[in-house]
């Protein structure tokens, strides 16, 4: 008997001591029935140990459902459910009924007056636990668990836990504020983990930390018992430590959490628990190093900087702006004074001034970029109406406009940012006075002593070039005149030469050309190209061109950007071997700079212009693409084809095509910083540094490189047949900004048919910034059209594609825009670049409401259930059917702020037009007649000095009275002869 009774207790012995797997012992289980209330005991469901609890957690003046750690001096709340949901008032409780749900009850007057599911899962819950590793879970009867809080992470996550494949971790408001704040952590699909501000689209731009784990799917985050933070698989393949390894003890009496805090520094804790439920806290790892290089710790228009004292953040304001809330500095600045409406950039200067900073420094999109020196960063931000700061660094200019997001003091001596300040503040005192109140206005006027002065001084120096003019008109023609009538009198029996047009291949030392002469280029010998002047604008150009009919096809331009040059100019090919350019005013430039000296040159029937030194090669036009590649030609890596303004106007455009040192051949539009969200077309072969674009002369057009496989692309080959007739094949990026293969097939030595044989786009709307600024592309094709958004008129009606200006001020606010009547206007299908300040999942009806009643809102784009908000200037806009998308455009219905400039400054602008273009005219007649007219009076009078030294020799006859009377008389005698004396 004593022995049965033994056996017996060995057996409840090891049931006493069986491990359960995953839970804990059912004595420590919650059963159905039970609940908690926040006015009496029980308030929490408590953990074995007494080190974590799950119940209703007392913050200000409500309650809190979360787990915490129960322990001293302070609570460590590590879970909250609805988190973002308003407390609880002090008349509730939590409930797991006995149909296996977990209920919050809100009670008011003893009923129950809200009930709300705190946990969504399949089938009831039979009990539930809360474990010692922080995991609230529910199980089903076969003691499955079918819920659990460490699913469903909100800051933290605690040894044991994991957060998989697109899991997140929100950080808090504040230290004691437990809604969701303004960071959080991201398991991204592509194995890494990255840290971003909460409302935008997690982009690149906004990454403030990465795990670098990219392309590893399938990996995750886990938090180990002995406070290891891995990024590893599912089967815990150590991939990667996130953190120092932790103590390698599996003692229960330390914690570890890893919490992403509301400073948006991703933090790893140790809690080192002793007898008595107190514990100390270690900071084991964190990343980044310190508040400001999390992106958007300081708001809007505010910059951080540490503290040299105490090594703390802190947040100011940029110039021009003032806090929002002073007493919570991170939230950000507000613009202190209205923008008005600007066309003309003129009047800038009279409304703004720049303020310089040095060491500030912002990662955000520029919406323009562009190389020039400091002064012109300056000027250009102060006279262009959508920039509200510039960066400056290494001769690049990075224009931003509000709100300027990601702000902070660097260490870097080498930058300056140039930040537009209004010079009087147009804020009122008080904000709500706005309601009923008439427009602001600045008014400006001038004084009449001005007026009078400028108009009569004006007038004074038209009178005075207007009679020079014509003086100088009438004084040179009468010279010129007496000059013809003496050459028509005149026999020189002088023959005439002239030089006629070089016909061979090669062009001798002091060859030149001149656009007025019949010497206007110089031909390839099969005469398809030629290298000279021809015309663009007012003036000529110099460049090479394919001849053909109905028009020629530049190809070629040397010194692009340069103003034109006048008819009188010429180009010179040195005795000293240098190609000069000759300018109208007599001065001589190098027309091809850093180049030794030449002995010979040559326009080659590929389209190369070549200069040699004893026959080698020393420079080719072949090296110096400007938009087009010829047959035989090649793109090299990082050099350019930089577009044509358009047919007709060969200066620089507004795209190229750039190619890539990792292989890539991109079109980008100009003025950009050529980001990838910049980029509209691409060739997609990085990965082949040292690449090159080629093509070849029977119009085969590809990537090529100095590995073991040449070929690395292939774009087009010619399929059109030109019946043995000579084909030249080009690739141009044209002014349209799309990159195009073209056959020239000559039917003749001068006409020819052209075909497109290639075409990296075939809709002009796929190319980003087609149609500039606050303006949107519509159609398809190449006959696509610009149109701008409400609001806004063109900056020039005859060329849509420049872009849009708002044609109404912006009026100051902060806070929402109250006492001023708002509208939107409503566009759909329309996209353009995805780079919000802000991006909320709201209903679409909630979305123009939002830009309404927000500041910064300019425009509002509602996409894939998410609330887009921008500021304009808005880039890459186009109109697509097949895009799902709203946009909300806010327009101001009764016009705020406005800017007048009084009658009279417009007169005198439009009397100051007049007089100074009558002036230049004059001006212009009078330089052009002097200079024509003494040079014909100069060519005039050394021919009348060869008339009168011709009559010297030249026979005539003479009267017998007039000889008697020369020689008096014949009195004395010269000579004699058979027949007589003379």
């Amino acid at each position: 008997m004593a022995s049965a009774y033994s056996a017996l207790l060995l057996v409840f012995f090891f049931w006493i001591y069986e491990p359960v797997s995953p839970q804990q012992s059912r004595t420590d289980s919650i059963e159905l029935g039970s609940s908690l209330s926040t006015n009496f005991p029980p308030t929490s469901w408590r953990s074995p140990s007494g080190l974590f609890a799950f119940g209703f957690y007392r913050q200000g003046s409500g309650f809190i459902v979360g787990i915490w750690l129960a322990s001293k001096p302070d609570a460590t709340i590590t879970w909250t459910i609805n988190r973002d949901v308003p407390h609880v008032s002090s008349n509730a409780t939590l409930e797991l009924t006995t149909e296996g749900k977990l209920l919050l009850r809100r009670h008011r007057n003893n009923a129950t007056d809200e009930e709300k599911l705190i946990a969504n899962f399949t089938g009831p819950a039979s009990y539930a636990q809360m474990l010692d590793s922080g995991n609230f879970v529910l199980y089903n009867e076969r003691s499955e668990a079918i819920w659990e809080s460490f699913n469903f992470p909100t800051d933290t996550i605690l040894g044991g836990q994991n957060l998989y494949k697109g899991g997140e971790l929100f950080s808090s408001a504040s230290a004691i504020d437990l809604s969701t704040g303004r960071f959080h952590l991201k398991m991204q699909d592509d194995g890494s983990l990255v840290l971003y501000p909460v409302d935008t689209l997690d982009l690149p731009l906004d990454a403030y930390w990465n795990s670098g784990t990219y392309d590893n799917p399938g990996i995750h985050l886990s938090l180990t018992g002995t406070g290891d933070l891995l990024l590893g698989n599912k089967t815990l393949h150590k991939t990667k430590d996130v953190s120092p390894s932790g103590s390698e003890s599996n003692s229960t009496s330390i914690i570890y959490r890893a919490t992403l805090e509301y400073d948006g520094i991703f933090r790893l804790y140790s809690h080192n628990f002793d007898g008595e439920a107190e514990y100390i806290i270690s900071l084991v790892w964190h990343e980044p190093e310190t508040q400001c290089e999390a992106t958007g710790f300081c708001g809007f228009n505010s910059y951080c900087t540490m503290n040299d004292i105490d090594d703390q953040p802190d947040c100011l304001c940029l110039p021009g702006t003032a806090y929002v809330d002073p007493n919570r500095r991170f939230h950000g600045c507000e613009r202190d004074y209205n923008e008005g409406s600007c066309k003309h950039t003129n009047e800038m200067s009279s409304l703004y001034n720049i303020t310089v900073m040095d060491r500030i420094a912002w990662d955000d999109n520029a919406y323009s970029q562009a190389s020039m020196s400091e002064e012109g960063c300056r000027k250009s931000c102060l006279e262009d109406c959508n920039c509200a700061g510039a960066l400056y660094k290494s001769g690049n200019c990075k224009k931003q406009k509000y709100p300027v997001k990601y702000a902070l003091k660097t260490q870097d001596q080498s930058s300056k940012s140039f930040f537009k300040v209004a010079l009087e503040s147009i804020k009122s005192s008080n904000h709500s006075s706005a309601i009923g109140m008439v427009p602001s206005v600045i008014q400006r006027t001038s004084k009449k002593a001005v007026v009078l002065i400028l108009v009569m001084s004006l007038a004074f120096i038209t009178w005075c070039l207007v009679t020079l003019a014509i003086s100088g008109f009438f004084i040179f023609k009468s010279r010129v005149i007496k000059g013809r009538m003496q050459t028509e009198s005149g026999n020189f029996g002088l023959a005439q030469t002239r030089t006629q047009p070089n016909q061979c291949d090669e062009i001798h030392l002091d060859s030149q050309l001149s656009p007025t002469s019949n010497l206007l280029s110089w031909l390839s010998p099969s005469g398809h190209f030629a290298f000279g002047f021809y015309p663009q604008g007012n003036g000529f150009a110099i460049g090479i061109w394919l001849i053909g009919q109905p028009d020629n096809t530049v190809v070629w331009t040397a010194n692009r950007d340069d103003p034109p040059v006048s008819s009188d100019a010429t180009i010179q090919f040195s005795e000293e071997g240098k190609l000069l350019l000759r300018t109208g005013q007599g001065r001589y430039e190098k027309l091809i700079a850093n180049v030794s000296v030449s002995d010979s040159a040559s326009m080659l029937d590929s389209g190369n212009f070549v200069l040699y030194s004893s026959c080698s090669i020393i420079w080719q036009s072949f090296d110096f693409p400007t938009d087009t590649i010829l047959g035989g030609q090649s793109l090299t890596w990082s050099q350019e084809l930089v577009s044509s303004v358009s047919s007709s106007n060969h200066s620089s455009g507004r795209f190229f095509l750039w190619m890539q040192t990792d292989g890539n051949l991109v079109a980008y539009p100009r003025n950009s910083a050529a980001l990838p969200n910049d980029a509209y077309w691409g060739s997609n072969t990085d990965n082949n540094v040292g690449s090159n674009l080629s093509l070849n002369h029977q119009g085969h057009l590809f990537m090529n490189s100095n590995k073991s496989e040449p070929q690395v692309h292939s774009f087009a080959s010619s399929s059109y047949s030109c019946e043995n007739s000579t084909t030249i094949f080009r690739a141009t990026l044209d002014a349209d900004g799309i990159f195009r293969l073209y056959s020239h097939c000559f039917e003749s030595k001068t006409s020819w048919s052209v075909h497109v044989e290639w075409s990296a786009l075939n809709n002009q709307c796929d190319v980003h910034g087609f149609c500039d600024f606050n303006s949107y592309c519509s159609g398809t094709g190449t006959n696509c059209e610009c149109s701008c958004y409400p609001g806004f008129v063109f900056n020039d009606p005859n060329e849509k594609f420049s872009g849009c200006y708002r044609n109404a001020g912006e009026s100051f606010c902060a806070g929402s825009k109250e006492g001023r009547k708002y509208h939107v206007t409503r566009i759909e299908n329309l996209l353009f670049e995805r780079n919000p300040y802000s991006a909320q999942e709201l209903e679409e009806e909630k979305c123009g409401l939002s830009c309404l009643e927000d500041c910064h809102c300019d425009v509002a784009l509602y996409m894939n259930a998410k609330c887009e908000k921008y500021t304009f200037p808005i880039r890459y806009g186009r109109e697509n059917k097949n895009i799902s998308s709203i946009a909300f455009f806010k327009e101001e219905t009764n016009p705020g702020h406005k800017i007048i400039i009084d009658s009279k400054k417009s007169l005198i602008m439009f009397l100051a037009i007049i007089f100074c273009s009558i002036a230049i005219l004059c001006l212009g007649i009078a330089i052009s007649t002097f200079f024509v007219y003494r040079d014909r009076a100069f060519l005039y009078e050394k021919l009348s000095e060869i008339i009168s030294l011709t009559g010297e020799f030249t026979l005539q006859s003479f009267s017998y009275g007039e000889l008697e009377k020369a020689t008096d008389g014949f009195r004395e005698e010269l000579a004699g002869g058979s027949i007589g004396a003379v």
